[in-house]
């Protein structure tokens, strides 16, 4: 979606890892993945955060599925806001604690595709429903449609008539703040930005209304900020994106053999 492109050496090989259960190693063989050698844009250049991208689909070839019997076909992680300098971990199987306070929503399948689709119901700013059509967010028959869970992705992305009742509710509470607009910085396509006075940290907070539970990231997660200003990081599409950004400080537990996720606010640099 959002147009990275990578080619490179697809592998063959023994994977080697720690065991949680005693000082001990444990080998899977014949696992299969890729090396890239060429990636557009260069999200792997020296200074960046991001080493790589490993696929936890449910396609045969993918991590998760190739070590499914030792992953109880269940997985989690907890992003780490970009400011901190922390480290967390991609946790399988038994390896997943409980997590206190959790909400769960259905996995869905859409269109034969190996991406993780939640229903998603509606949208909140402040904790006011933006009271969408129901079928805003329904998966088409063409493959259109619907919202995707992606770490892949850092920005975000929504369908176009979400995206625009979106950009008005913020359009009213920023206007209530007296903020003044101006063209997108990044060049990138945002449809809404704002001139950043001196000390702002106003960042209303967004909700993602799912069947059986709310998502509500960070507030300043969802957008772009740099000294001067600050840019909704949401583009229009086909389907609708939540992205890495919006999962920072989230544990997110996958399991892919019951079709839920369950997802509740921690401290991720602790992991």
């Amino acid at each position: 979606m959002d147009g990275t492109k990578t080619k490179g050496f697809l592998v063959v090989d023994r994977f080697t890892f720690a065991s949680n259960l005693g000082n001990r190693l444990e080998a899977v063989d014949n696992v299969v993945f890729g090396c890239s050698k060429d990636t557009s844009p260069d999200m792997y250049h020296h200074g960046t955060v991001v080493s790589g991208i490993i696929g936890m689909g449910t396609g045969a070839r993918s991590f998760l599925m190739q070590l499914r019997g030792q992953a109880k076909s269940r997985f989690s992680y907890c992003l780490v806001p970009p400011e901190r300098t922390a480290q967390s971990y991609l946790r399988f199987g038994t390896d997943i604690e409980h997590i206190r306070h959790a909400q769960t929503t259905p996995l869905l399948s859409h269109h034969g595709s190996d991406e993780y689709y939640l229903d998603l119901k509606d949208l909140s700013v402040e904790g006011r429903l933006l009271h969408l059509p129901s079928d805003t967010f329904k998966m088409n028959p063409d493959g259109t449609g619907g919202c995707v869970m992606d770490t892949g992705t850092w920005i975000n992305f929504m369908v176009e008539s979400a995206l625009n009742a979106l950009v008005r509710s913020l359009e009213e509470h920023f206007q209530r703040q007296n903020l003044r607009k101006v063209e997108d910085p990044y060049k990138a396509d945002f449809k809404l930005c704002y001139e950043k006075p001196r000390g702002f940290s106003s960042y209303p907070a967004i909700g993602f209304h799912l069947r059986g539970a709310v998502l509500r990231p960070r507030p300043k997660s969802f957008f772009f900020i740099n000294k001067n200003s600050f840019c909704l990081s949401m583009k229009e599409d086909q389907h609708t994106l939540i992205g890495a950004a919006l999962q920072q400080n989230r544990r997110m537990v996958f399991d892919i053999r019951k079709r839920r996720l369950t997802f509740a606010e921690e401290n991720c640099a602790r992991d």
